[in-house]
């Protein structure tokens, strides 16, 4: 893991455009990453959020069992930083989801969540300094304008959408 700790401030995104390969690459991740949200609402149905926040990472181990190419031997100074991820990245949002899904659609959700990438942009930028174009800041821009016109008619629809929104 440490060899890739110092690359953040040399990376700089590909200005080629997507070949096709790349546009399957990502509608895949993109439907994989969209339907645990239709999932996680089918779920809600019958069983306890924190129930369905167990279920995720532990259908993802058992996916992972299959890979042994993805388990890879983590070096002891590397573990405070794993767990902090665990938590943060992890831990956390994986908590929230169901609950917030009790008060809002499994669409809206997904949608808010699209903000993962805009904050990836941001914290990039003021954390460690990558460079950003102006078609990314564009991208930002347009990004956070339908996030906010996707999650603000949902908060003024009651109390209720209000915490499921915010939760997200």
């Amino acid at each position: 893991m440490k060899e890739n700790r110092n690359q953040s401030s040399d990376f700089l995104s590909e200005e080629k455009p997507f070949e096709k390969f790349d546009w399957i690459l990502l509608l895949t991740a993109a439907s994989i990453w969209g339907s645990s949200f239709f999932f996680m609402d089918i779920a809600l149905e019958a069983e306890h959020p924190g129930l369905i926040t167990w279920l995720r990472p532990t259908l993802g181990f058992f996916a992972l069992v299959w890979l042994p190419s993805a388990r890879k031997p983590i070096e002891t100074s590397d573990w405070w930083a794993i767990i902090f991820l665990a938590f943060t990245w992890m831990a956390f949002p994986f908590t929230m989801f169901p609950i917030a899904q009790q008060w809002i659609d499994s669409s809206v959700t997904g949608m808010l969540n699209s903000a993962m990438p805009i904050m990836t942009l941001i914290i990039g930028l003021l954390i460690f300094g990558v460079p950003v174009r102006k078609v990314q800041v564009i991208g930002l821009f347009l990004g956070a304008m339908g996030i906010s016109m996707v999650g603000l008619p949902t908060i003024n629809g009651g109390g209720t959408s209000a915490l499921g929104v915010l939760l997200v």
